[in-house]
Parts: C-alpha cells; sequence; structure tokens
C-alpha cells in the first residue's frame, strides 16, 4: 500500500477506511492525519472447522483426484463447487480436503461457513470474525465486509461454503423479467466472499446450476452414488466391523443391501449405524427394508453424527425436504412433474413420459397452457438439483433415472402430510388451488401411463417395451389412488404384451395383480375378473403349470357358464382353453371330446358357416392329426376349406390359411407331392393378394422349402430358403423375429445335408441376433443355444455338446422353471450326448430321472412319459441289458397301444422299435412276425407308397438278410428301391440307403459285378448331394472297397475249387 501524505483527506464509511483501517468510537470529521506507515504484524493462522475430522471416511479416488486438480495446493486464485443429490456425501469430501490442506499447509488458515440461509452466513462470519479479532461490536454488513476483509489480509486461506442450495443468496437468478432487480430478492451475499490471489473457496451445492454461475463451467464436480466398492467399504467401517472390503462382499445378503440403497452414502451410513446399534445382519436389515410396514420406519430414523450439523435432520426420508421446498416455490410444473414421477419406475423414464406430464392439463380454467419450453425448463431444474440424470440410449433417445429413495421421500412426504391433514379434517393443497396429495397424484400418474402403454401389436412392441416397467410399477398404487379398475384394465393390456413376448414369468405378478384388484372391487363372477383369472390360467399353462392351469381354467368354465350361460361364445372359448390344456398333457380323448363341445356350441349360437365356429373346426381337426388320425382330420380340414371358400371367398386370407394346413396333413400323411402342389397354389394366392412381401406369403416360402426339404430336394430347399431368408431381411429387418426364425430354419436343411460347419456359423448368428434381439433368456434364444448344441453333437464334438446343452438347461430352469417340460427336455437331451459319448451309466440314470419327472409333471401316459421309457429302453439296449430292454419296449408298446390305439402312428413305430430289439437279440422269427404286422397297418393306414410303410418294408428285408434268405431278401430289396425312386426321387438319401442295401444282398450272393456297380452309384450320389466327407459317403468307399476286394481275390477262390 503506498505511503500517504500527512495532509491527505481519506473517505471514510461507516466506521472503516478504505484501506481497512478501523475507527472504533468517536465521529470523525476534517482531515485525518498519518505518520510514516508501519510494517505489518505476521497475521496468525485462523482455522474454523466445525466438525473433526472423519476417521470413516471412505477415499472416493476419482472425485479427490478431480477436487486436487481444481484446487492445487499452490498460490494462485482457485475456485470449485462439489454438487449432487443430498446425501451424495459432499460436505465429507469437502471436509476431507479442508484437513487435507491443514496437513499439507502450516501456514494456511481454513474458514467453515453453512451457507444454506443468511443466518447461518451471518452466524459464521460472526464466529470466525471473533477468532480474527474483528470487533464484536459490529453486525450486519459492517461485519461481514470486516471479516472478508481480514480474511484477504492472509498470505493463504480456504474457505469452505457448505450446502449453497438456495443460489439466489448469492446473486444467481436475480434478475427478474426485463432485467430489472427484484425488490423482494435477498441480499447478494456473494460480494462478502473473500477473493485475493493467495486464496481458495470450494462451494458444496444441491444445485448443479453453482457450475457456469458462482464457478467457471468446468469447474463443478458431480458427487454421485458411490461405487460398490466404496459402499461395501464404508459399511463396514460404519458397523465397525473388523473384515476387509473383501470379505465383506462376501457376507449374505450386502450386495443386495447395497443394490436396494444404490449405494447412497447417507443411506449407507444410517444403515451401518443401525446395524452395529441392534447386532443386526446385512440380510435382516434388509429384511426390514422389504417389508412395507417397517421399511419408512427405519429409512426415516435419524442418529446423531458429529460429521454433521445436529439441528439438520440426517434421515434418509427428510434429508430431501428443504430442496422439494425449494422447487416448490421455484417452479409448480417442477413440483408436479417431481411428485407424479415418484410413482413411476425410477430407470428409464422416458423424455415422452416427462412432456406428458408438464403438458398434462390440469384445471382449464386456472392454469395456463404450458409450452414444451416451459417443460424443458422444468426438467433442467430437477436436474440441476440432481433429483432427475439423464441417460442417452443408443438411439439418441432420452431418458432419465430417479434415485429410487427420492421417490421414497416424496411418497413419505405425502403420506404423512395426508394423515396429518385427515386429522385436521382438512385437504392440503397448493398455491394455485389443485390437490396436492397421495391419492391425487397416483390417480395422475395412472392417467398417464395408461395414455402412453398401447396395446400389443409388434409394431409397437418396442413401445410397449419402454413403458412396461413403469405400466407395472402404477400398478401398486391402485389402492391409493382409488383407480382399481382402471389399472386393471392398464394391467391386462401389460399381460397381452408380455404374452406376445414369451415372458412368463414376468407376466404372472402381472396377472395376479389384475385378478386381485378385480375381485375385490368388481366381485368374483364379474366377467371382467373371470377374464382376469382366464389370463392367469393361460400364463400357468405356458409355463408348463398343466395341472394349477387345469384347475383355473375349470373354474373360469364354471363361472362364464353360470354368468353369462352355456351359450356365450366367452364360454365356449373357455372351453377351448381346457382343451388346450388337456391337449399339452397329452390327454387327447379329453381333449377331442371339450373341443367338439365347444364346435357344437357354436354351431348352435353362431351357425355352421360362422367365421368362429368354422376355426374351431379347424382346430378340432388339428386334434385329430396329433391323435394320428389323419384321414378324419383331412376330411375336417377339407370341410372348413369348403367353408371357407363359400363364405368369405376363394382368396379370402383365411381360405388361403385353411389350404395351407391342408397341405400340412398331405405333408404328415407322406403325400409330398399333394402337399407340395397345395403349397405352390397358396404360395401364388399370397402372393397375388397380399403382395410379395406379405410375412404370409415368406411363410408359404418356408412351407414350402419344408416339404422340398423331407423329399430330399435339398437344393431346391436351400434355394427357397435363401429366398425367403432374403426378403424377410429387407421386409421386416435383419434382427426380426421371423428373419431370425427363418435363418435357423436355413441352418436345419444345411444340417439335414450334413454341411454341419455351414450350419454352425448360421445357428451361432441366429443365437447371438436372438440374444441381442429377445434377450439371453427368452425360450426362442435358449431354443437356437439348444439347436447350436445340437450341431455340435453331430459333428462329434461332445464335450462341446455338453456344454451347451448345460447351459440351455440351466436357463430353462432359471427362466422356466424346474419342472417345465423345456427344461425336462433340455435334461434329456444331455443324457443322450452322454449315450453318445458312451457314458452310459450317466445317460441311463439323467434318463430316470426324466422319466420320473415326466411322469409327475405331465402322466404315466402322456406320449413325452413313453417317449422318456424308450429312451431309456435305449440306454439298455446299447449295454447289451436286452432283457430290460425288451420289458420296457414291451410296455411302451402297450401304453401307445392303450393312449393312442392299436393303429396310432406312433404306436406302430414303437412296434417296430421292438422288432429290432429282437433282431439285436437274434430271435429274427419274433422281429420278423412283428415287422410283418407292422408292414400290413401300415398299409392300411398309410397307405402303400407312404415313406414310412416303405421303410417297414426294408426293414422286413434287413431280416430276412439276417436270416440268410437273400432271395427273399432281394424280392423285397428290389421293389423298396423302386418304390423310394418313384417317391422319393433319385437322388433323396433314403432312396441311395436303399441301392446300398440292395448291393449288399448281390454281395451275399456272390453277385460281385452288381454290387460294385451298384456301389459305384450310390458313392457317386452320396458324394454329390450329402458331399466327401459326410459318414454315410465313406461307408460307401468301404463297402465298395471290400466288394472290389472280393472280385479281386474270386479267380484264386475258382482256382482253389477247382
Amino acid at each position: 500500500m503506498p505511503a500517504h501524505s500527512p495532509h491527505e483527506q481519506r473517505e471514510i464509511s461507516h466506521n472503516q477506511l478504505r484501506d481497512h483501517t478501523v475507527i472504533h468510537q468517536g465521529n470523525v470529521q476534517g482531515n485525518v492525519y498519518y505518520g510514516a506507515p508501519h510494517p505489518a504484524a505476521r497475521a496468525k493462522v485462523v482455522r474454523v472447522i466445525p466438525y473433526p475430522r472423519n476417521e470413516d471416511l471412505v477415499h472416493r479416488g476419482d472425485l479427490i483426484d478431480r477436487l486436487d486438480k481444481l484446487l492445487p495446493q499452490t498460490s494462485g486464485s482457485h475456485s470449485a463447487a462439489l454438487w449432487g443429490l443430498g446425501g451424495s456425501g459432499k460436505t465429507q469430501i469437502a471436509l476431507d480436503y479442508a484437513y487435507r490442506r491443514c496437513d499439507a499447509d502450516d501456514e494456511c488458515c481454513v474458514f467453515w461457513v453453512h451457507a444454506d440461509s443468511e443466518a447461518t452466513f451471518l452466524a459464521d462470519y460472526k464466529t470466525i470474525g471473533k477468532k480474527l479479532g474483528v470487533d464484536e461490536r459490529l453486525d450486519g454488513t459492517d461485519l461481514l465486509n470486516a471479516v472478508r476483509n481480514e480474511i484477504e489480509r492472509r498470505p493463504m486461506w480456504l474457505m469452505i461454503l457448505d450446502n449453497t442450495d438456495d443460489l439466489k443468496l448469492f446473486g444467481v437468478g436475480q434478475l427478474a423479467k426485463g432485467g430489472e432487480k427484484n425488490e423482494n430478492q435477498n441480499q447478494n451475499l456473494h460480494k462478502y466472499v473473500p477473493c485475493t490471489s493467495q486464496g481458495t473457496v470450494l462451494w458444496t451445492s444441491r444445485d448443479a446450476h453453482i457450475a457456469g454461475t458462482l464457478v467457471g463451467a468446468r469447474r463443478g464436480i458431480e458427487v454421485r452414488s458411490m461405487a460398490v466398492g466404496e459402499a461395501t467399504t464404508l459399511l463396514a467401517r460404519v458397523r465397525d466391523e473388523p473384515l476387509t472390503a473383501e470379505e465383506a462382499v462376501e457376507e449374505a445378503g450386502v450386495n443386495a443391501l447395497l443394490q436396494e440403497l444404490q449405494c447412497l452414502p447417507l443411506a449407507i451410513s444410517q444403515a451401518g449405524a443401525y446395524m452395529r446399534r441392534m447386532s443386526m445382519t446385512a440380510e435382516q436389515y434388509l429384511d426390514l427394508l422389504r417389508q412395507g410396514k417397517t421399511r419408512w420406519e427405519v429409512l426415516k430414523l435419524s442418529d446423531t453424527d458429529r460429521h454433521r450439523r445436529p439441528e439438520v435432520s440426517n434421515s434418509v426420508l427428510k434429508t430431501w425436504r428443504i430442496s422439494i421446498e425449494r422447487i416448490r416455490a421455484e417452479s409448480e410444473m417442477s413440483y408436479r412433474m417431481l411428485h407424479v414421477v415418484a410413482y413411476v419406475d425410477s430407470q428409464d423414464i422416458p423424455h415422452e413420459l416427462m412432456v406428458a406430464v408438464g403438458l398434462y392439463d390440469i384445471d382449464d380454467d386456472d392454469v395456463d397452457e404450458a409450452s414444451e419450453l416451459d417443460v424443458l425448463e422444468a426438467i433442467a431444474r430437477l436436474r440441476e438439483f440432481s433429483f432427475l440424470s439423464l441417460r442417452q440410449t443408443d438411439d439418441g433417445d432420452r431418458n432419465y433415472e430417479m434415485h429410487k429413495l427420492v421417490q421414497e421421500t416424496i411418497q413419505y412426504g405425502l403420506r404423512v402430510r395426508g394423515s396429518a391433514a385427515t386429522t385436521a379434517n382438512k385437504v392440503s393443497e397448493i398455491g394455485s388451488g389443485l390437490k396436492d396429495d397421495e391419492a391425487y397424484y397416483c390417480g395422475r400418474v395412472l392417467q398417464i401411463v395408461d395414455g402412453l402403454f398401447p396395446s400389443s401389436e409388434r409394431a409397437t412392441w418396442a413401445r410397449c417395451e419402454q413403458y412396461l416397467t413403469h405400466a407395472i410399477r402404477v400398478g401398486e398404487w391402485a389402492e391409493v389412488g382409488g383407480t382399481e379398475t382402471e389399472t386393471a384394465n392398464l394391467l391386462q393390456r401389460v399381460s397381452y404384451f408380455l404374452y406376445e413376448r414369451g415372458r412368463w414369468r414376468e407376466k404372472e405378478p402381472v396377472d395376479s395383480r389384475a385378478w386381485g384388484l378385480r375381485r375385490k372391487v368388481l366381485g368374483e363372477k364379474h366377467p371382467d375378473t373371470i377374464s382376469s383369472m382366464a389370463d392367469l390360467a393361460t400364463t400357468y399353462h405356458e409355463q408348463g403349470r398343466y395341472s394349477k392351469a387345469e384347475l383355473m381354467r375349470l373354474k373360469a368354465l364354471e363361472l362364464r357358464q353360470e354368468v353369462l350361460g352355456k351359450n356365450h361364445q366367452d364360454t365356449a372359448k373357455s372351453m377351448s382353453d381346457l382343451a388346450d390344456t388337456y391337449h399339452k398333457q397329452g390327454r387327447y380323448c379329453d381333449a377331442e371330446k371339450v373341443k367338439n363341445k365347444a364346435l357344437s356350441l357354436q354351431r348352435e349360437v353362431l351357425g355352421e358357416k360362422h367365421p368362429d365356429t368354422i376355426r374351431s373346426m379347424a382346430e378340432l381337426a388339428t386334434t385329430y392329426h396329433e391323435q394320428g388320425r389323419y384321414h378324419e382330420a383331412e376330411k375336417l380340414k377339407d370341410k372348413a376349406l369348403e367353408l371357407r371358400r363359400w363364405v368369405l371367398g376363394e382368396k379370402h386370407p383365411d381360405t388361403i390359411r385353411s389350404m395351407a394346413d391342408l397341405a400340412a396333413t398331405y405333408h404328415n400323411e407322406g403325400r409330398y407331392e399333394d402337399a407340395e402342389s397345395i403349397y405352390q397354389e397358396v404360395l401364388a394366392l399370397r402372393r397375388e393378394v397380399l403382395g410379395e412381401k406379405h410375412p404370409d406369403t415368406i411363410s408359404s416360402m418356408a412351407e414350402l422349402a419344408v416339404t422340398y426339404h423331407n423329399q430330399g430336394r435339398y437344393n431346391e430347399t436351400e434355394k427357397l430358403k435363401d429366398e425367403a431368408l432374403e426378403l424377410g431381411r429387407r421386409v421386416l429387418g435383419e434382427k426380426h423375429p421371423d428373419t431370425i426364425s427363418s435363418m435357423a430354419s436355413l441352418a436345419a436343411t444345411y444340417h439335414s445335408q450334413g454341411r454341419y460347419n455351414e450350419a454352425e456359423e448360421l445357428k451361432d448368428e441366429a443365437f447371438e441376433l436372438r440374444r441381442q434381439v429377445l434377450g439371453e433368456k427368452h425360450p426362442d434364444t435358449i431354443s437356437s443355444l439348444a439347436s447350436l448344441a445340437a450341431t455340435y453333437h453331430s459333428q462329434g464334438r461332445y464335450n462341446e455338446a455338453e456344454k451347451l446343452k448345460d447351459e440351455a438347461f440351466e436357463l430353462r430352469r432359471q427362466v422356466l422353471g424346474e419342472k417345465h417340460p423345456d427344461t425336462i427336455s433340455s435334461l434329456a437331451s444331455l443324457a443322450a450326448t452322454y449315450h453318445a459319448q458312451g457314458r452310459y451309466e450317466d445317460a441311463e440314470s439323467i434318463y430316470q430321472e426324466v422319466l420320473e419327472l415326466r411322469r409327475e409333471v405331465l402322466g404315466e401316459k402322456h406320449l413325452d412319459t413313453i417317449r422318456s421309457m424308450a429312451d431309456l429302453a435305449a440306454t439298455y439296449h446299447a449295454q447289451g441289458r436286452y432283457d430290460e430292454d425288451e420289458e420296457i419296449s414291451a410296455k411302451v408298446l402297450g401304453l401307445q397301444r392303450e393312449v393312442l390305439g392299436e393303429k396310432h402312428p406312433d404306436t406302430i413305430s414303437s412296434m417296430a422299435e421292438l422288432a429290432a430289439t429282437y433282431h439285436a437279440q437274434g430271435r429274427y422269427d419274433k422281429a420278423e412276425s412283428i415287422y410283418q404286422e407292422v408292414l400290413e397297418l401300415r398299409r392300411e393306414m398309410l397307405g402303400e407308397k407312404h415313406p414310412d410303410t416303405i421303410s417297414s418294408m426294408a426293414s422286413l428285408a434287413a431280416t430276412y438278410h439276417a436270416q440268410g434268405r437273400y432271395n427273399d431278401d432281394h424280392e423285397i430289396s428290389v421293389k423298396v428301391l423302386a418304390l423310394r425312386r418313384e417317391v422319393l426321387g433319385q437322388k433323396h438319401p433314403d432312396t441311395i440307403s436303399s441301392m446300398v442295401d440292395l448291393a449288399t444282398t448281390y454281395h451275399a450272393q456272390g453277385r460281385y459285378d452288381e454290387a460294385e456297380q451298384l456301389h459305384q452309384t450310390a458313392l457317386d450320389l452320396r458324394r454329390h448331394v450329402l458331399g466327401e466327407s459326410h459318414p454315410d459317403t465313406i461307408q460307401s468307399i468301404e463297402y465298395l472297397a471290400s466288394t472290389q476286394e472280393a472280385l479281386q481275390q474270386l479267380p484264386s477262390l475258382t482256382e482253389f475249387v477247382h
């Protein structure tokens, strides 16, 4: 400071001169005279920190490093701000920084100011002034100026302004519209914050707006929830547990508890203190949080903390109350948004939902229509207070997250306020006269989400997914908002979406909730209540819980018969559902009986020619099909087709669908040419009516390709499936489920062609796409995994196949449940791999477990149960335990005769398998007898030229061959080859196998030239059709070599005979 002249006139403000000289008494008039200036005395080091060092503090590395970079301990003026949600640990980080500055610099003064109000600011400045030696009689602005000036005299200082939540106190946002100063604003305290080249200022605030105003935009550090490792360490320290962080993680319930508290430091500290005091484990505390009655009681506890102000509550449920009130004073829209979104899911809140809340028309008379700009401003304020955080999706959409405990704070506040209002017999209202209670916001959020959640159609699946968790969450508040009926309607739409996506476990609680709400409000016998019961029964059905589904569907049927009458169409629908469950249980006779009854009812009520009646007729035909009654199925499908042609017209999509259904029956009857002819007509009609790129048209291409596949026309199959896949990619997109299904179907063709490497590559791609599109645990994704395992199995990669099958089994057990039929099928598939590895004892053990599970879940006479018995018999066969094999095979045959009937194709197949066992035992006479019977039955049921009939002829020929009856063998083998050439074509694998069989017979008869010629033809065909490396091709090479060796030895053999 320059020296003053002895007669210099000085300006005096209050009791202080411009050079900071303070006059303590008397009035000053005239001139002030100075002598030469004295050297300044060295200022003492003063430190005012209201809290002791926090020994439990967890070092949050990234935050500390960033803070140290912004506020280095070198000379120069620096400022920074820590901002974030209340309870995130800002004050403790600032406290740690203060003590670290003290440790690093003995000359640094430290001053702590509570900046949450003008009163606390002034009180702390008074305390600091006393420490600095400022005249204690000063008050108001005189005190503030004096303290600021005294701090600025210090050579090195740090000031921490804690809880600077009301930025208007420091001049932020104090200009009213038009740029004029607001008369009612608080004093701008910012001018009393010291600022010198040797000083550091650290602010803490819940308002992100502090960055870019009180400090530079890049000098703000957001303090969020802790990382899991940090949170684990904090919990262990507060509990005073002698555990390392690694040991603490291993304690049961710790991770789940931290997830429940979302790693918020305040919540963790309160939890740890309570657990320490009550000698409670993490699991026990978590149980309290998960109980509705005790959750809020635990969260509202406020334990004394010597590192926080005693007059300020550190209860988790009360810590944000001040911020909420500040939001309320600033913006009614922000306040309303905050309270509405407190009742949706805390994660992935769409921007569209926030806008809908903001623009929701509350009262046309009292509230001006809000603009979208107002909505954006309201969202911005919530983000600045850390009540919302923005998350950009991969598609660039804006989603928000809200801390779950903030939501509970708002819910708790409304509940407490509602209780107080009820006690006082009044209704609380905000300033504009709008209701402000729990029921009001629960009702509002239902109306908004109900308007945003669409009906479930494939085109709306993405939108349904976007609002799924929010709709389910809204379903929890029905009783609070008095909206039980409306909520149940929304939940039913959610249920239909989950049905379409095959997400049965998620669907079950939704159905259960909707049913419960409707039972309570509408009563047990209301049609909508019965509808919800039927929805839940469907979920049980799809989960494979057929017994529960059966009981509930029976009840729904009884109620509909009572309430709606026996002749109502919904009653007929219940009958059809019940029949479907019987079908899944393998009770085809019961299913047929109920379906017939439903069809009769629809004929009576709706008429023979009503579309619903015709649809039931087509479904009954499907039951006949499953019973192996192909002729009856064909007859009924023919009738449904004719009715649809007459009622709907030749080119109606349903008529074309009936044609496709009939073609499917022809296909299963082995009438591939007839099926092919109809499928071609269906494809042509769909191209004409629906267009080349319609999904049904693409499906027709895939169905025709399957027919080509079963005819052994793999090249044509591959070409058509390739085309269907390419169209699916163009029309539906690469990631559409139907496109992925086409990809999987093409992979299956590669597999059948023995092109295992190509099949593996395509199945791998389909699996990855399903995992990405449908999710890791979608049933279709798991099916792709199982399919890929099957390819590994066929490649002889049994260890890899075992690993994948293990994974598929575990996923199905997790997603579908231990006793779901698909889970049991995965177990059976794993046993098949053990069998192929020669681990017969392991395979046997699992097959026995599968058999017991299927007996329990499906019943003794279900086809899958019977199939498990056959698998077990095959394992006994492989172990050479032919007697046990025979015993079970005979039992399987007996059960199928009882369940399916003597002439069912599966029954006939079991007879053929039993004959094969007799053949393996060398009991050729018994094998011959059964093969003869099988052949006659198949001729009767399927016709002379059905592929299965021809296979029976080939099996009989093989038995003659084993008996040395080569002439009988030759006679039948020649006929089999001719029939297969006619029915399947020259290049079908079964036709080529017949050539090999006949060549083997020629060899046995000593007709080596004919055998060599036929073996060579078969080898050439297998190379062309199956490829050089296919096992059957290798077999043909070996047979040809054996025949050629016999030809070479023939001359010496002749000479020996002579």
